[in-house]
């Protein structure tokens, strides 16, 4: 009985067991496993391994990976074939763009005949055009300076005349047609007949003493130039010469912002002008005052001043220099006043005074000073006078030479009685 208990269904080599059927082991069934909330502190329940309180885990089917994995692959080939189109499309629009560069680098552009012929004898020029498109308009000028503008009135053919310059001159002709296609000719032309249109030239400068220096050049001559402060009243300057091709002249600039406007005609009948303006910020001048102390202008006093300060003073008196000028480092008087005696008669004197703008200004006070002449001290003389009483005469005693002189050896005398 032990052994076969000890042996049981282990199988032995008993014959009484031989026709026995063994028992499969049933298999397990698999309990579910429940998962709790591990922030529970609740631990996992199930079978399995009791180290991870019996976790289990099913494998997915392979079927299930086969298809996953064909979904992906054919997303990333979708991705693969709209970049691939849309580089083909930007691909094919630059070759298109390029192409049609290329053709309008390559096609011939189309070109007006333009020709120009000069009429001595009217003094003027005759500007022709042909062109295969409708013309829009012609634009010409003298020297490139003034534009001017003629409609083509959508027409394939243009005939303009027009005013030649007197002497050597470009005209420049520049043709564009309703396709926007320019064609562009230069003609030079030296006419005899022809008119003065060239305007004078100006040139506004600013000197070193904070003055305006007007130039005005013309190619014949300058009549006259007139200028005008901020609209105000208009001054005319003219060459004191006839003829110049030159004049210019300065002005003195206002303080503060200002407006000037220049305008210079020139010589010819047609009395051709040019205008110009400009602002500018002006500075001021010193200003020099004097009077005297005494009626008799025997000391004269000097009052100089500036908004921005003096820099210096030097003046002379008859020749005799004086100078003063601010010390390095102090601030510039705004106000300044001197005094400086005369001398007897006639005083002449500069006075020129310079702000720390830079600007100056000049004075000459001529003056005359008549000294008063001093008395001079008149010393007693005394005489001793005989008085004469009532009555009284002076007789004067004349003594009468009677003597004879006796004439020398040889001598005669003659007595004539009558």
């Amino acid at each position: 009985m032990n052994q076969i208990l000890d042996f049981g269904a282990g199988g032995g080599n008993d014959n009484n067991n031989y026709n026995r059927k063994e028992k499969k082991p049933e298999k397990k069934k698999k309990e579910k496993v429940e998962y709790n909330n591990y922030d529970n502190n609740v631990s996992f329940s199930g079978g399995g391994d009791s180290r991870f309180g019996g976790k289990t885990k099913e494998k997915m089917p392979m079927s299930d990976k086969v298809v996953k994995v064909f979904a992906i692959l054919m997303v990333i080939l979708a991705i693969a074939l709209i970049a691939s189109g849309a580089t083909s499309i930007l691909k094919n629009k630059k070759d298109t763009t390029a192409k049609q560069n290329a053709n309008k680098q390559t096609a011939p552009a189309v070109q007006a005949e333009i020709n120009a012929e000069l009429d001595e004898i009217e003094g003027k020029v005759t500007i022709t055009v042909e062109s295969p498109v409708a013309i829009a308009k012609m634009i010409y000028s003298w020297d490139q300076d003034h534009d001017n503008v003629v409609s083509g009135k959508k027409q394939t053919s243009l005939e303009e005349k027009i005013i030649a310059q007197s002497g050597e001159h470009v005209l420049h002709i520049q043709v564009t047609d309703e396709q926007d296609n320019k064609t562009t000719k230069d003609f030079t032309f030296n006419c005899a007949t022809g008119i003065d249109t060239s305007k004078p030239e100006i040139t506004l400068t600013i000197t070193e003493d904070k003055k305006l220096l007007v130039n005005a050049t013309d190619d014949t001559s300058i009549a006259y130039v007139t200028y005008t402060w901020n609209e105000g009243e208009t001054i005319t300057m003219t060459p004191e010469t006839e003829g110049l091709k030159e004049f210019e002249f300065e002005v003195d600039i206002p303080k503060g912002k200002n407006t000037i406007v220049v305008i210079a005609v020139d010589g010819s009948e047609s009395g051709n002008a040019r205008s110009t303006s400009k602002v500018l910020d002006g500075v001021t001048k010193p200003e020099i005052n004097y009077g005297f102390l005494d009626s008799e202008g025997a000391v004269l006093k000097i009052m100089c001043s500036h908004e921005n300060g003096i820099q210096k003073i030097y003046y002379t008196l008859n020749g005799q220099p004086y100078q003063w000028e601010v010390a390095e480092g102090e601030e510039a008087p705004k106000y300044l006043e001197f005094t400086q005696e005369s001398v007897p008669g006639k005083n002449e004197m500069t006075i020129k005074v310079t702000s720390v703008d830079e600007t100056e200004a000049e004075f000459n006070p001529l003056w005359e000073y008549n000294a008063p002449v001093p008395e001079t001290p008149v010393t007693p003389v005394t005489e001793e006078t005989t008085s004469l009483q009532e009555g009284e005469t002076t007789t004067e005693n004349t003594e009468t030479d009677t003597s004879t002189t006796e004439p020398t050896e040889g001598e005669t005398t003659e007595n004539t009685n009558n």
